[in-house]
């Protein structure tokens, strides 16, 4: 187990939301259980060709799942108010595509190793949850 990561992964026991670094569950207020999981794991899973659905379902499988605590009905619960949220069109406020964050910054796409500086002034989104980028 990775110790005093400040980047540690944490999963609700009742409704199976994942944090970085929380105590109490932000959706249910349930105490976070710290995994052995770090976001760095999450990033190289991430770039082996992992989906971070898949990801996410190894550590439900391995501390959730089985747990006295957990409640289907609050993971479904969970899901759909995440849905409702993500696809709220009346909200100005721009979400990632791919996990529906808000944490969002803008700025050039820099330099490449493969392409050099072609396309670097080109303008890009990043999210600051999970590392995805797009163009705006």
């Amino acid at each position: 187990m990775k110790e005093n990561n400040i980047h540690t992964l944490c999963v609700c026991p009742r409704c199976a939301d994942i944090w970085t670094d929380k105590d109490v569950c932000p959706f249910c207020g349930c105490t976070m259980i710290r995994t052995k999981y770090t976001q760095d794991d999450e990033y190289a899973a991430f770039e082996t060709g992992v989906e971070s659905d898949q990801f996410d379902n190894k550590i439900r499988t391995e501390y959730v799942y089985g747990n006295p605590l957990y409640s289907d009905a609050e993971y479904q619960r969970r899901l759909k108010q995440e849905d409702e949220e993500f696809y709220d069109s009346s909200s100005s406020v721009p979400r990632c595509p791919n996990c529906g964050s808000t944490a969002i910054t803008t700025g050039q796409r820099g330099y490449s190793v493969i392409y050099g500086f072609a396309g670097s002034s080109r303008t890009v989104n990043r999210c600051g949850n999970c590392g995805y980028k797009w163009e705006p």
